[in-house]
This record gives C-alpha cells, sequence and structure tokens, in this order.
C-alpha cells in the first residue's frame, strides 16, 4: 500500500512585546526556534518589521500583514 501524507506548513504572526530588553531577548529566542521548525513555512514578527516611514494603518502599512493571510 502507498500512501503520502501532505504536511502543511504553518504561518505565524508572532505577538509578542518587545519594550525592554528581556522581552527583546526572549522574542529572539522564538524567532529563532521558528526559523528552525521545519514545520514553518513563515512568520511575521512586528519587531523586526517596523514601518515608520510609512502613515499607519496606510495600504503600504498594511502590505506585510496582508501577504501572510
Amino acid at each position: 500500500m502507498n500512501s503520502t501524507t501532505e504536511i502543511t506548513k504553518a504561518r505565524v504572526y508572532l505577538a509578542s512585546p518587545f519594550f525592554n530588553d528581556e522581552q527583546v531577548e526572549r522574542v529572539k529566542r522564538v524567532e529563532q526556534a521558528l526559523e528552525a521548525n521545519p514545520f514553518v513555512e513563515a512568520y511575521f514578527s512586528p519587531r523586526k518589521e517596523q514601518l515608520d516611514s510609512l502613515p499607519f494603518g496606510s495600504s503600504q502599512w498594511l502590505m506585510p500583514f496582508i501577504k501572510m493571510i
């Protein structure tokens, strides 16, 4: 019997505070774990995607979030 199983990889939105050094170190460890996980296709970490040059809530500002959906 030949059986194949497809595994759908996860796409993760990493919601985490990053207001102080302890929180930043914690979220960095989680980001590293996600990068090493073969079952994670992609992740979005707001800590790494600060879009200060774009108007908050604009279509350009929203694009990285939309791509994860």
